[in-house]
Order: structure tokens, then sequence, then C-alpha cells
């Protein structure tokens, strides 16, 4: 337990350092480019995204579960990248102008010649990544990822700066790319640049509904901007996708610090034998401790919030915000499923759950957008509906969990939410949010928020009140301080 904790910590210290790093780009980036240019982006690169999480065809995962690891099996992840990746790149290459055409936006086969280079690059990062988080050696990662981050902040900055536009945001990234590549291979052991291709099934099997479920569980975030680029305008998209992306923002920057360690850490539990339902429970019961409050808050004040990160050409946005922040609500209940279905070799399962959850989006969105943008966001509360029902039924019929253990471990979060819920609304209605400056409404949000949120956690005795009540925090800061 103790190097489980220590993981999260390192985890959680090194992810919330790049989710600082990565708001830090999106305020710039909101206030220096227009909703117009953002969308075009967010079309490209959704089209774009959801076929990058075919390219390494779950070779990654492969290798954090599989129990015991050989030179072979590591090649033969790499070849297996090699053969997707590469060959993903190249139609990405052969596809832009078409694409390109059927938008009608001649700026997106830049974009995507831009964002293929990604692809080649791809084997030579994961392989070395995958094997870091095996060993669970997150400080090692950390360098990775902040290394890149930063880079690609740097250059996607100076890009806009220089008058490239949404090309910008392509270039940083894969200057991040290249960042990470050069960073994750001098901190390994040993690596791997030859890849092997005669034993590559059993990675493509396993990687077939890895990574099947990945791209479905990416389209279900990106396919919104597709559609509406192709029924709407592309400020419609922008506007969308920033409501969208604030409300995983928000979701991420909780998640972050935990989810790197929950897949190697259920892995171990079932390679010894233990039960994997009551530690899956806990870990989800105490994410949302934090998570529910902070979408109900963000649900409610969406306006000043906004407007505080992205600033007042954005406000239109605010309403999707606080209609998608219920559908992250939902999704928190089974957020760590997929970890939970791999760990235990159910990765047809896990394929059979995103296309349900992503077909619901799709009709969604295709039927309801028509009748506004609000109507497209409240799709995103049936797929939030559909998500509940299905993933109560996985943990019944696999991990014997029944809904009624699930709702009462559920119970005290709802509880603390609520009052969270009701104490913003009290202070948005007590000092008219939406006519102060969004920074003083935010300031006074977490303020008053944050106490009333630990005061809450204990009351309502969730077992993340066990690792930050005060006599713990107290008992480690004399052991380190002695």
């Amino acid at each position: 337990m103790a190097s489980v904790r220590q993981s999260v910590i390192y985890s959680s210290l090194s992810r919330y350092l790049l989710m600082a790093i990565g708001l830090l780009s999106t305020v710039v980036v909101a206030r220096l480019l227009t909703p117009g240019e953002i969308g075009t982006w967010a079309i490209g690169s959704a089209i774009v995204m959801v076929l990058s999480e075919f390219r390494l065809l779950g070779a990654g995962v492969y290798l954090v579960r599989e129990p015991e690891l050989s030179e072979t099996k590591i090649r033969s992840a790499l070849g297996v990248t090699f053969l997707i990746s590469w060959g993903l790149g190249g139609t990405v290459l052969l596809a832009s102008p078409w694409v390109a055409g059927f938008y009608d936006i001649a700026g997106l086969e830049g974009l995507f010649y831009l964002l293929s280079i990604n692809f080649f690059l791809a084997p030579f990062v994961s392989i070395p990544y995958a094997l870091l988080q095996r060993t669970m050696s997150f400080g090692k990662l950390f360098a990775v990822m902040s290394s890149g981050v930063l880079v690609g902040f740097v250059v996607t900055i100076g890009s806009i700066l220089w008058g490239l536009s949404y090309y910008s945001m392509a270039i940083g990234l894969t200057a991040n790319s290249f960042t990470q590549l050069t960073v994750a291979n001098m901190l390994v052991p040993r690596r791997y640049w030859r890849p092997e291709f005669h034993q590559i099934m059993p990675v493509m099997r396993f990687g077939f509904y890895s990574s099947a479920s990945n791209v479905m569980k990416k389209s279900l975030l990106t396919v919104p901007d597709v559609i509406i680029g192709k029924m709407g305008t592309t400020t419609q998209v922008g506007f969308f996708s920033r409501g969208l992306g604030f409300v995983e923002f928000l979701s991420a920057s909780v998640q972050q610090g935990v989810s790197p360690v929950i897949l190697p850490f259920l892995s171990g539990k079932v390679r010894a034998k233990e039960n994997v339902g009551a530690p899956y429970l806990k870990a989800g019961v105490m994410l949302g401790a934090i998570l529910w409050p902070v979408l109900t808050v963000a649900a409610i004040n969406s306006l000043p919030v906004v407007r505080f990160f992205f600033g007042d050409q954005w406000d239109e946005a605010a309403p999707l915000a606080s209609i998608l922040a219920i559908w992250a609500m939902c999704r928190c209940v089974n957020v760590f499923l997929p970890e939970l279905l791999l760990s235990t070799g159910a990765e047809k399962l896990l394929m059979v759950r995103e296309l349900l959850l992503l077909s619901v989006c799709v009709a969604g969105v295709w039927a309801l957008f028509p009748f506004g943008l609000k109507f497209a966001a409240l799709a995103f509360l049936a797929v939030g509906a559909v998500d509940l029902v299905f993933g109560a039924w996985i943990l019944t019929a696999r991990m014997s969990l029944r809904p009624t253990n699930i709702a009462f471990a559920w119970l005290p979060n709802l509880v603390l939410a609520s009052v969270c819920g009701l104490v913003s609304w009290i202070l948005k209605e007590w000092f008219i949010f939406d006519e102060l400056r969004p920074w003083f409404a935010v300031l006074i949000l977490a303020l008053v928020l944050t106490p009333v949120w630990y005061l809450g956690l204990g009351f309502v005795r969730n077992p993340l009140w066990d690792e930050i009540k005060p006599k713990r925090l107290w008992r480690v800061w004399r052991a380190r301080h002695g």
C-alpha cells in the first residue's frame, strides 16, 4: 500500500504540473485565436486524434499487463506499433486533400500533413513509456512528459505570435513528440529500435480490442466536432469544443494523478489472485469525493469560470459546460471501469461498452444538433444514463458488486456535492457573480468552498478523509521532519 501511495503522489505531482502547463497553454491560445480558428483545429485534430488511438494497437497496455515480459515480447510490441502507426500515418497523408475538400476548409490539408508526423514518431515513444509505467517509475515519466509539454507550449505560442494561426498547435504537438522521444529513450535501461514481426499475433489479438475501445472512447469527445463541423460552422464547433474541453479539463485535473497508477495496481492484484472489486469501488468513491463537488460548482457557476479561463468571447460555451458537467458526473461513477476490465482480461466486453456509448452519442448529436448547440449537449446526458446502467450490470455480473452496494458507497458523495452546490448557488445569488470580475468570483468560490468541502468530507466519512484528515497529515509531517 505504501508503494501505491507513493506512486500516486509522484504521479499526482507530475500530472498536476502538466495540467497547469496545459491550462496555461489553453488560456493563452483561447485569447490569441478566434473561435473559428480553434474550431478548424478541433475538426482537424478530432479526425486525426481518433486514428491515433489505433497507432499503438494496445501495445503499451499489453506490456504493462503481461505477467512475464521478455525481449521478444517487447520487440514484437514495437513491431506492431510500426505496422499500424506508420500505416495510419501514410493514410493520413494520402487522405488529407479529400478530407479538406469534404469539409471545404482549405487549411485542413496542411494541418493533416503536420499532424501525420506524430504517427511516425509514436513507436519510439510508446514502448519506453510503457516500460517505465510497468515498473511504476513515475519520476522518470514525469521527466518525459514535462519536458515534452514545456517544449510544445513554447513552440505553440511562438508559432502563434509568428502568425501561423491554428497550424501552431500542430507544430507544438510535433515538437512535444520529438522531445518525449529523446528523453524517454535516455531514461529506459535499454533502447529498443529494432522491431520483430514473427510473434506479433498475441499483441495484436489483445491490442485490437484495447485499441478499438480507446478509439471509441476518444471518439466520444471528438465526434461531436466532426458532426457539427459538417452540419454547422467552425465557430459553432469552437464553442462546443471549448465547453466540452472545459469539462474534460476539470475531470482530467482530478483524475490525472490517480489514473496512471490504476491499471498497474489492478493488474498486480490480478497477478497475485487477489480481489479487485473492493479496491476498484473504493478508488472510484475517493475520486468522486473530489470530482463531484468540483463539477457541481462548475455547472452552477459556468459563466464566470469560463470567462476566467478563456475570456468573454467564449460566453456561449458556458451553458453547454453546465449541461456537460452533469454527464461528467455520471461518467465518474465508472471512470476506472476500463482499467478494471483490461486488468481482468475482459477486452471484448470493454469494446462493447465503448461502442454502445459512442452509438448513443453519435445518434443523439446528429438528431439534436439541428435544434441548437444546447440540444447537442443534451445528447451527452443520454450517454451518461446508459453508462450508469450498463456499468452497474458489468460490475454485478463480473465483480458481484450489487447496484445497491454501489449506490450506498456513492451516497456520501451525493450529499457532499449537494452541500457544495447549495453553498455555491447562495454565493452566486448573493454576490451576483455574472456581474463581477471573473477572477474575483472564482476567488470567492475557492476561499469559501475549500473549507466547506474539507469539513464535509469528514462529515460524510468518505474513505478519502482517512488519507487527508488532520491527524494523519500531522503524523506524516512529524515523521518527515522529526
